[in-house]
């Protein structure tokens, strides 16, 4: 880090927790509770929220702090009105990793638009509608799975709608790699665009269902077909290709999606690389900007896989989205 240091948002809560009087969950609750405080309060009550927050979280639980942080919020705000400034700054969804069995947790806030938008899908997938595929005999969906699968449809909806219009030269949609022999077999699973895994099964349905970019390899094969072009911006190929062979970022231990990435000349374009399928890696923005400035030099290997180096030792390949490679490799692999 550069620059001059900054002081703290919090000083009060910042002396607290610098001094060892109140741990993570006491200083948690005392940000929950003045992230409460709509804009309209003024600086210098937030700054006598904050001192009583500290005082009582020196002297009692976190779950005490919790009860009293409602009560300043209450005497501050009687009316509780909420600015669109202060619901736009609360409003955000965190989408975690996902588990050994494909489900991933969703948490965070909706804004009153968006709440009512989930509400109305909800709504279309009430009992008795839009069952799952697969499902028989009566809807014994709870509401939390209703809501689920309202929301689930909304989205599927928004994307064959079209409407959504590109990211990074093609349409928004969803992007899967599988392998022939897998695909055959109905059994595995693909890998999206993004961090996700999907089972076969759900693979073909939403090919049948829906176009989606669907690329398949041949087992054991990651080459990919050549595919050449004459001018500098890569085909709308040229990026299904890079999905299914580099799945992301190829700078050693970038784990950005391919999502998140942007195509990248191997060789550079100003000095003869050519704009060809063995020429064009993925490399997220931040990478891809240093490669192009110099930071790094990138160069294809024997076996078609791009190494980085920033001059200071060999150049590297990344094998963060491959973990197959991970789980076989020599112990002198530079990867």
């Amino acid at each position: 880090m550069t620059g001059a240091p900054l002081p703290p948002e919090l000083p009060t809560l910042a002396d607290a927790i610098e001094a060892g009087d109140i741990g993570d969950d006491h200083a948690a609750a005392v940000c929950r509770a003045l992230d409460r405080l709509p804009s309209a309060v003024a600086p210098a009550d937030r700054e006598v929220a904050e001192r009583a927050l500290v005082h009582h979280a020196r002297e009692q639980d976190s779950q005490f702090v919790t009860a009293i942080g409602t009560q300043i919020s209450d005497w501050l705000n009687p009316d509780g009105t909420f600015t669109d400034e202060d619901r736009a700054r609360r409003r955000g969804l965190v989408l975690g990793p996902q588990g050994p069995d494909g489900m991933s947790r969703l948490s965070g806030w909706l804004d009153p638009e968006g709440r009512a938008y989930v509400e109305a899908v909800t709504a279309a997938a009430g009992p008795g509608r839009h069952l799952p595929d697969g499902t028989e005999g009566p809807d014994d969906r709870s509401p939390e799975q209703r809501c689920h699968d309202g929301v689930k449809l909304g989205l599927k909806a928004g994307i064959e709608s079209g409407a959504l219009g590109q990211h990074r030269g093609l349409p928004v949609t969803v992007i899967v790699t599988t392998t022939l022999g897998d695909l055959e077999r109905a059994a595995g699973w693909a890998r999206t665009g993004g961090t996700g895994r999907l089972p076969m099964r759900d693979v073909i349905r939403m090919a049948s269902e829906a176009v989606h970019y669907l690329a398949v390899f041949e087992d054991h094969s990651e080459r990919p077909l050549y595919l050449g072009r004459a001018k500098r911006l890569a085909t709308a190929d040229h990026r299904i290709i890079c999905y299914a062979r580099d799945r992301g970022c190829t700078k050693p231990n970038c784990f950005a999606p391919g999502y998140h990435s942007e195509v990248h000349h191997a060789r550079p374009w100003s000095e003869g690389g050519t704009t060809d399928a063995d020429n064009l890696y993925f490399g997220c923005g931040c990478d891809h900007t240093m490669a192009t400035e110099g930071t790094y030099t990138t160069i294809v290997t024997e076996d078609g896989r791009i190494a980085w180096s920033d001059g200071t030792g060999p150049p590297r390949v990344n094998d963060v989205h491959h973990p197959e490679r991970l789980l076989d490799r020599d112990d002198d692999d530079p990867g």
